[in-house]
């Protein structure tokens, strides 16, 4: 039997192979496909052995800052694979939520109605939530950008020891608040531009 682990990637991979082929990376020649980090919602529910894919997404770029502006918000800014995962995920619990809130008999497998005595003025009144016996988890191919990264990239030094910082930049008394690409790889929380 798989590790649960295990049957998401297999659930995650076997949803995405259900594609059709215009949403898949293409051939580009006779032995060189392109490539593309893949990112997944997936509920799984007392841990069954049978997980569902709740969003699927593919992508690797942000839109260049300078463009931002022109775009108008017609065109979406960060289309990191996790990023659209999560985006297709949010629109997943979007419209299931209109569902059962627009029609008292509609259920759902994943989102529930909360009990009169779980709502809280504190809370936002918010009259959903998800089922209490599912875990939600996230798969990607590659490990997204940002802290998600850094971890992996310190346990790939020699020396995994996060490097003295007044070594990279002398000069500096506080923490940045931007950094470029994986530079002081052992600062986290700090918000970090491509290379």
């Amino acid at each position: 039997m798989d590790s649960q682990v295990d049957q998401i990637a297999k659930t995650v991979l076997e949803t995405y192979d259900s594609l059709p082929a215009k949403y898949k990376p293409v051939k580009a020649t006779d032995d060189f496909f392109q490539w593309v980090p893949l990112s997944s919602i997936v509920a799984v529910k007392n841990n069954d052995q049978h997980p569902k894919c709740l969003s699927l997404g593919t992508g690797m770029k942000c839109l260049p800052i300078n463009q931002v502006a022109e775009a108008n918000g017609s065109i979406l800014h960060d289309w990191h694979a996790e990023i659209v995962a999560i985006r297709a995920f949010n629109h997943f619990l979007m419209q299931e939520c209109l569902e059962l809130a627009t029609s008292p008999e509609t259920t759902s497998t994943i989102i529930r109605r909360r009990e009169a005595h779980e709502l809280s003025a504190a809370e936002g009144l918010q009259p959903f939530a998800i089922h209490d016996d599912f875990q939600l988890h996230m798969y990607s191919s590659e490990a997204p950008c940002g802290d998600a990264s850094m971890e992996l990239l310190m346990e790939a030094q020699v020396d995994a020891t996060p490097w003295p910082i007044d070594q990279l930049h002398p000069a500096r008394k506080h923490p940045p608040a931007l950094l470029r690409g994986r530079e002081s790889f052992a600062e986290l929380g700090i918000v970090r531009r491509k290379p």
